[in-house]
């Protein structure tokens, strides 16, 4: 708290006391009312994220493994997991339902995509990865925008229905 009241000078020129609110007679501190929403059950941020990335990738792997790249089984897994978490989550978060699913395919089509990568060709890494998740996001496209548009839709219901 700044005050004009039997003033200190300092080094600059600028006189400053600096007064306790406690000492200060008549003085009170009022709490400030709780206006924020209680947290209604749901799946919090970290637990959706983390199911997303977690199920999205394991599928990739999965689907890499048994049939050498990324194909419809992962892009229904993934658009599953996308309409699941956004019918889940908690109120306050439903705008991260949003944006983790794109992030998430990408991370799995960067994971299950090294190992092809990786098999003893002697060329730039760099342009082979580059390409692999051009590639991989061209292909998979659709599925990235139906899982990302499945949960649009259902955070603008679900909070039409809150809101009412």
């Amino acid at each position: 708290m700044v005050s004009t009241k039997d003033p200190t000078t300092t080094r600059a020129g600028v006189s400053v006391e600096i007064i306790d609110p406690t000492a200060v007679p008549g003085s009170t501190v009022t709490p400030v009312p709780d206006t924020e929403e209680p947290r209604v059950g749901g799946l919090g941020v970290g637990l959706m994220v983390l199911i997303m990335f977690t199920i999205t990738i394991l599928t990739a792997l999965g689907d890499t493994a048994f049939n050498g790249s990324i194909t419809y089984i992962t892009g229904v897994v993934f658009v599953v997991v996308s309409v699941v978490c956004a019918a889940l989550i908690r109120y306050d978060a439903l705008s991260t339902t949003i944006i983790t699913p794109p992030l998430a395919y990408f991370t799995a089509i960067l994971i299950a995509g090294q190992p092809d990568l990786l098999e003893g060709v002697t060329d730039n890494l760099l342009i082979r990865e580059v390409a692999m998740l051009v590639a991989g996001l061209a292909f998979n496209a659709p599925w990235i925008f139906a899982g990302t548009g499945a949960a649009l839709l259902i955070v603008i219901v679900r909070r039409w229905i809150l809101r009412r």
